[in-house]
């Protein structure tokens, strides 16, 4: 399928993501924040990025200008927690040119939905 890119400084955000990711057929590679993120994006190619928008070590928005720089069609997906904060950054992180932008928590149909919607996948079978 495709080959993705989660960074996030929370490792049980990175685990749970890769599990649904890797569940669903694609390549998951992981870093633990935004400086990290780019190194790895320089040495891979990669169909689409989720990245946390609020990390310690380089958050979000920068990191999204830096991914652009490198290649100005990537594909992001911001991902932020719940706080009002939170909400601010993910507007911000559309006005940065994101494809999408999802609050946490977030259900595992919501991520597999934008990926989807966002690589250009058929979405994925809904439970009834």
């Amino acid at each position: 399928m495709s080959r993705i890119l989660i960074i996030d400084d929370e490792v049980i955000i990175r685990n749970l993501l890769r599990r649904i990711l890797q569940g669903a057929g694609h390549e998951v590679f992981e870093a633990e924040n935004g400086a990290v993120g780019v190194q790895v994006f320089r040495q891979h190619q990669f169909d689409l990025v989720i990245t946390d928008l609020i990390m310690k070590v380089q958050g979000g928005l920068k990191t999204i200008a830096e991914l652009r720089q490198i290649d100005s069609a990537v594909k992001i997906i911001a991902i932020s927690g719940g706080s009002v904060t939170a909400t601010e950054t993910l507007d911000d992180a559309l006005k940065a040119g994101v494809q999408q932008a999802i609050r946490k928590p977030f259900t595992i149909q919501q991520i597999l939905a934008a990926v989807a919607q966002v690589i250009g996948a058929p979405p994925p079978p809904t439970r009834t």
